[in-house]
């Protein structure tokens, strides 16, 4: 199975939960740290460095950056009707609105303007549901490349569609120790409607290993029922231990 991560329009990086191959042997590291493949440019080339793990993860910093004349992106796609499409429209290069587009009608789906990540949506037993990443920053820190932003926490929210229109979108998975990356909604094997995660305890898909990870690091998938116009998550089974594939 395939996915594409989005990561604030700017980065994109295939994943697959395809069992990963055991790493190849490579250059003897000092002790409590750990070889990284990171890519900082969309367009770089992939440099291995060293990453000292001896005192916790890396930094939760988020660096917002975008082209000057890139003003909106679209940040995904329902998965089971190509014309429902969701676009950022950039107010700062940090924060955003978010749209749904629904064939010749557009919404905004979203009143705040906030780090949007990833969306999608599907139809769960006659109901549409829309649900959207989103990324809660702190205040400004130092930062190697720049000024930063600390990551206070990751979250997942949906909104559901009625005949009078969408509802206000509402959380249902906050999580501030590992950053939660949405995939899409889908249907599993057997029918039953899913939302696909990916959990991420270094707070970046960049850092495109393993090592240094703990197991529950990877790809997960959630229940999803609809209650009104609320949406619950079910049971989480994870899917696969996380591997990465540069796009």
């Amino acid at each position: 199975m395939k996915y594409t991560l989005l990561i604030f329009g700017a980065l994109t990086l295939a994943c697959s939960t395809t069992d990963p191959a055991p790493p190849a042997p490579g250059p003897a590291t000092a002790p409590n740290k750990t070889s990284i493949t990171e890519t900082i440019e969309p367009s770089g080339t992939p440099t291995e460095k060293e990453v000292d793990y001896s005192s916790g993860p890396p930094e939760r910093v988020f660096q917002c950056s975008r082209p000057a004349n890139v003003l909106s992106d679209e940040v995904g796609v329902a998965s089971d009707d190509p014309n429902l499409r969701f676009e950022i429209r950039y107010t700062t290069d940090c924060l955003s609105t978010l749209w749904l587009h629904d064939g010749a009608q557009e919404v905004q789906l979203d009143p705040r303007e906030r780090l949007y990540m990833a969306g999608s949506s599907l139809l769960v037993a006659g109901t549409r549901v829309a649900c959207f990443g989103v990324m809660s920053l702190g205040s400004a820190s130092s930062f190697a490349e720049g000024t930063g932003h600390h990551i206070d926490s990751t979250s997942i929210e949906c909104a559901t569609r009625s005949a009078t229109g969408w509802s206000a979108p509402e959380a249902i998975l906050t999580t501030a120790q590992h950053g939660t990356w949405l995939l899409g909604l889908e249907a599993d094997p057997s029918g039953a409607p899913v939302l696909v995660t990916m959990r991420d305890s270094l707070f970046s898909p960049a850092v495109m290993t393993m090592r240094g990870r703990p197991p529950s690091d990877g790809f997960w998938q959630h229940g999803i029922s609809v209650s009104g116009s609320a949406v619950q998550l079910g049971q989480a089974i994870q899917r696969a231990p996380m591997q990465f594939q540069q796009k």
